[in-house]
């Protein structure tokens, strides 16, 4: 009864834990390629040769550059002149002035490079189809890793399923020979033939039953779900 207790305890404060999730096919392979880190890559490979090749058509435009300065002088020649009788009118002049700016704007435009431009272009655009190939070619075995461990997933709970059946009909045999045993229309051999039988049935779901574990695996390893989550 303590265990029986302990037991419904724990089934009370972790209900979740025996809530598996249903999983379709299309839906395993949507969230494979929502988590895949291959995928991932590929996406950001192709980002970085378009870019790539952005900036190399960009070498065939001409680049513009601008500086500007500023000078200041504290002092500045001046003009004095005075006119004589009988104008008698003297005035003063500054020769410049304290603030001086000049600005530089150049204009360079590439008129020859012997094929060069042409030639980064052509190989930007090259890597970019590369990349793209790539990326498909990622999403491709993604979802194909992805099917196959589905279906291994699948066939592995037929396999337990057919175990567990084996077991129950062994498990029934078994109580027949033991019935006949105590009736005596059995023998100890016979005893003994369905008991390593009955050991063999168990082997056989316990083997099925790790076996569907290790696919699950897989598959939640793909998916990017947790290894504590059931499917």
């Amino acid at each position: 009864m303590r265990y029986l207790a302990l037991t419904i305890v724990l089934l009370m404060t972790v209900p979740g834990a025996l809530e598996a999730r249903e999983l379709s096919l299309e839906e395993a392979m949507s969230l494979a390629r929502e988590h895949s880190f291959r995928i991932r890559q590929t996406q950001q490979n192709a980002v970085a040769a378009h870019e790539a090749h952005r900036a190399a058509i960009a070498e065939r435009f001409p680049t513009a550059s601008a500086t500007a300065g500023a000078t200041y002088i504290s002092e500045v020649a001046t003009l004095d002149m005075t006119l004589p009788p009988p104008i008698n009118y003297s005035f003063s002049r500054e020769m410049g002035a304290n603030e001086a700016y000049l600005a530089d704007l150049r204009l360079s435009l590439p008129l020859y490079t012997g094929g060069r431009l042409s030639g980064a272009i052509d190989r930007a655009e090259a890597t970019v189809d590369y990349q793209k190939a790539l990326e498909e070619a990622q999403v491709d075995r993604v979802c194909f890793d992805t099917r196959l461990a589905w279906f291994g997933l699948a066939r592995a709970d037929r396999t337990v399923s057919s175990a567990e059946a084996s077991l129950r009909r062994v498990s029934v045999t078994a109580d027949d020979i033991r019935s006949l045993y105590d009736a005596g229309a059995a023998d100890s051999t016979d005893l003994l033939e369905v008991d390593i039988a009955l050991t063999g049935a168990r082997f056989a779901l316990t083997a099925a039953r790790n076996t569907r574990r290790s696919e699950e695996i897989k598959l939640l390893s793909l998916l990017g779900l947790g290894a504590s989550e059931t499917i």
